[in-house]
């Protein structure tokens, strides 16, 4: 089973796809056809866990939706005299979180 990850094979003129994985952030949704990434506003649109290209598919092509957590900085960071708030505390256990999701699909796929 699969975290934050999705594909599917095409149907010709089809346009929508679902994901049923959280994101934190528009900028973690990856979205590729045929390996060849799809840029969001311009190829596709998102809302609401559904991705909708701005083109039809001829059928046949591999679509694949993934959640790929910016791990490269911390997405709170905490002080000393802070008062701590649960949406700062869920903020940055959700990155950990995610990240670790992320981790086993790559694994799971790669038979690890």
């Amino acid at each position: 089973m699969y975290f934050a990850y999705v594909s599917y094979v095409a149907i010709k003129d089809q346009t929508q796809f679902t994901f049923s994985f959280p994101i934190q952030d528009a900028s973690e949704l990856k979205v590729s056809v045929n390996g060849w990434p799809k840029v969001d506003g311009s190829d596709i649109n998102f809302a609401n866990g559904v991705i909708t290209f701005t083109n039809q598919m001829l059928g046949g092509e591999t679509v694949v939706i993934k959640r790929t957590t910016d791990i490269s900085q911390r997405k709170v960071d905490f002080s000393d005299t802070a008062l701590l708030t649960e949406a700062e505390l869920d903020a940055s256990v959700t990155q950990l979180f995610h990240a670790v999701q992320e981790l086993n699909d790559r694994l799971t796929r790669i038979g690890g």
